[in-house]
């Protein structure tokens, strides 16, 4: 497949003389032909699957163009796409990545019921303290992701007299609190001393 396009997408390819920003979306297919080999390779089979079956050369050319990089780390997983890493880098690495979900952070937030489709879960609602968060991910106290929190309805959460102790996590975990102030801009609590809260969520897996 590579050997069937490398020429279209090559750089020296008179069709990127047009102007430098075509000349951008080249790719040297022969130069750097291992790189490129890993990084698409690193999609997945389902790439390499859907463009075998294609016959005609303009459209594998056009799909080729779309798919092909040599950054192995472009596809995460989903766990490595919501870190707080990768979070970071949409938001000063992406252009327009601002949003409206963006500008609504930190505004008030309510639980609407656990049948209201377009309403946050409960427990997210206790977790930041009534306000719009698009913190997710690494931000989130490990032990609560673990638990699938966000899945509990509130009859549950209030049976196990779990309301204050998702509203504490922030007690115990003061380094989250200063990661999310310092990628964010602010704080799901006050700014805590370094220590932990005596009451943990461990044992409620069981």
């Amino acid at each position: 497949m590579f050997d069937k396009v490398k020429e279209d997408l090559h750089p020296d390819n008179p069709k990127y003389n047009v102007s430098t920003s075509f000349r951008d979306e080249a790719h040297d297919l022969i130069a750097l032909h291992n790189d490129y080999m890993d990084g698409t390779v690193s999609r997945g089979l389902e790439v390499f699957m859907r463009m075998m079956v294609i016959e005609d050369h303009d459209k594998l050319l056009a799909k080729m163009d779309w798919c092909l990089t040599h950054d192995v780390n472009l596809d995460y997983s989903l766990r490595k796409s919501i870190s707080a890493v990768a979070q970071d880098d949409r938001r000063t690495l992406t252009d327009n990545a601002h949003n409206a979900r963006d500008n609504a952070e930190l505004q008030p937030m309510e639980f609407l019921g656990d049948n209201h489709v377009d309403g946050p879960p409960f427990a997210w609602v206790l977790l930041w303290n009534g306000k719009y968060s698009n913190a997710i991910g690494d931000y989130v106290p490990k032990l609560l992701r673990q638990l699938g929190y966000v899945f509990w309805d509130k009859e549950r959460i209030i049976h196990m007299e779990a309301e204050a102790l998702i509203a504490r996590q922030w007690e115990s975990h003061p380094g989250l609190v200063e990661e999310i102030f310092y990628d964010r801009g602010w704080a799901p609590a006050e700014r805590l001393p370094q220590e932990s809260a005596t009451n943990t969520l461990e044992g409620w897996d069981n």
